[in-house]
């Protein structure tokens, strides 16, 4: 498995960072589905990509850079705009929110019943795999909020992976 990178909200100074390995802990360690054992201690290498988890008494406590608060894995803020997916090539691009508005409130009402069938089958289809990880991350006890933000990060940096390579 390919190490992660740790994005804790922290700003490092790399000057000051040694070039081999790091050590950091704070009053919170949150791995992404539990929080660690405390005095946990997070071993990162020079690309500050994590390693391994130690307890902290394995570790001259000089060499810990210890924060206050809780070291999580990265999160994106993101959301989904579905509900407006069955507009897609429907409106003009680039005629400004006023049009846009106007656009979505002509359009919205303005479907067949074959077409809403469809547009419901199409949805379904597509939250299938999101209703599955709510299964799934319920037996391992994550709540339905933390899978569906996931599944939005992911959504958005896939979104953002297609858009550098379609503009550069």
């Amino acid at each position: 498995m390919k190490p992660c990178l740790i994005d804790c909200g922290l700003t490092f100074n790399f000057n000051s960072l040694l070039l081999s390995v790091h050590f950091i802990s704070a009053d919170r360690i949150f791995n992404g589905k539990n929080f660690l054992p405390e005095n946990s201690v997070l071993v990162l290498n020079q690309h500050l990509q994590f390693i391994e988890c130690v307890p902290k008494n394995s570790i001259d406590a000089d060499k810990i850079r210890v924060y206050e608060g809780i070291i999580t894995p990265g999160f994106v803020n993101s959301h989904c705009h579905t509900e407006l997916s069955h507009l897609k090539n429907k409106i003009t691009q680039k005629t400004g929110l006023v049009e846009f508005g106007k656009h979505v409130i002509t359009l919205r009402n303005s479907f067949s019943k074959e077409e809403i069938t469809g547009i419901q089958m199409n949805l379904e289809q597509v939250l299938k795999p999101l209703q599955k990880a709510i299964k799934k991350g319920d037996v391992l006890g994550l709540s339905e909020d933390f899978i569906t933000k996931y599944f939005d990060a992911v959504h958005l940096e896939s979104i953002n992976h297609q858009n550098k390579v379609m503009n550069s």
